[in-house]
């Protein structure tokens, strides 16, 4: 891996390669748009502005050129990797400025209440439109149907997972970074992730609005602010393992429920985080 980020790190034209052709493979194989947006957030991490505005701007212009020459899959016109430029963008600048993953997290989060907002207000109708989406999606799936399939919280849910998206991306870019130039310093950062009381209170306040405005917005926004306390429980169980020396044999276990039962691993690690909140389970401990 170190190899491969200092062949990026050699310049500007460089990096574009990696992340351009990452971009464009992404429309086939869509977890790579992750690590396109990686790449172009570890430059955003590391360089001044006018070297990684030519990854960015060369990645976006590769994968919309190569869009007219590459066959969309069912339901997703618009190449994954752009969708997550903006926050990715925006998270990136502010880790930069700040080293708080907190704030690029928060970021992410507001991205998502933004995207979901708008799919509620430009459609009408968040349900239905995503019903037809579906049966677009499902379409050249063999055996699969989304009928019985609740999409109560299905606006909610995608934009939960684009908030998810987005972090990974800049969590990608600082990993690399820390690789290169600090190594173990993601994670004494990450395990420092942590919302204060006044977020949670603004966040509260934002729910009670939705709630008398509009049921629907209402279950999508607690949606997607579970994933700002999900990565705060994350912190905690990463701080906890580092500080008891668990090491990663403490932290395989959640991660491989994470990957069979997510909803409650998710849930469960947005309670810790919530918890976090008042109790601060890292205050007498060290990173």
């Amino acid at each position: 891996m170190g190899a491969l980020v200092n062949f990026i790190m050699q310049g500007p034209f460089q990096a574009l390669a990696v992340a351009g052709v990452l971009g464009v493979l992404s429309q086939i194989l869509l977890p790579l748009a992750l690590l396109s947006n990686g790449v172009i957030a570890l430059c955003i991490l590391t360089w001044p502005t006018r070297q990684w505005l030519v990854v960015l701007i060369g990645t976006l212009v590769l994968v919309i050129g190569s869009s007219y020459f590459v066959a969309a899959r069912p339901g997703i016109d618009f190449p994954l990797t752009l969708l997550l430029m903006a926050p990715m963008w925006l998270s990136a600048k502010a880790l930069a400025m700040t080293e708080s993953q907190s704030l690029s997290v928060l970021i992410a989060v507001v991205c998502a209440l933004i995207l979901a907002l708008t799919i509620q207000l430009v459609t009408g109708d968040a349900i239905q439109w995503w019903a037809g989406w579906l049966k677009i999606a499902v379409s050249g799936v063999k055996n699969v149907s989304f009928e019985g399939f609740s999409l109560e919280l299905m606006n909610g849910l995608m934009a939960m997972m684009f908030a998810v998206a987005a972090v990974l991306t800049v969590f990608i870019g600082r990993w690399l970074q820390a690789v290169a130039y600090n190594p173990g310093g993601f994670a004494r950062e990450f395990a420092r992730i942590r919302f204060s009381f006044s977020i949670l209170a603004a966040m509260l306040v934002v729910l009670l609005v939705t709630a008398v405005i509009n049921e629907h917005l209402f279950k999508d926004f607690i949606l997607i602010f579970t994933v700002a306390y999900f990565f705060q429980g994350l912190s905690v169980l990463h701080f906890t393992a580092n500080t008891l020396s668990k090491g990663q044999s403490y932290l395989w276990p959640p991660y491989l429920l994470l990957f069979f039962f997510p909803q409650f691993v998710i849930v469960g690690l947005a309670s810790v985080g919530l918890v976090d909140v008042f109790l601060n389970f890292r205050k007498s401990g060290r990173s």
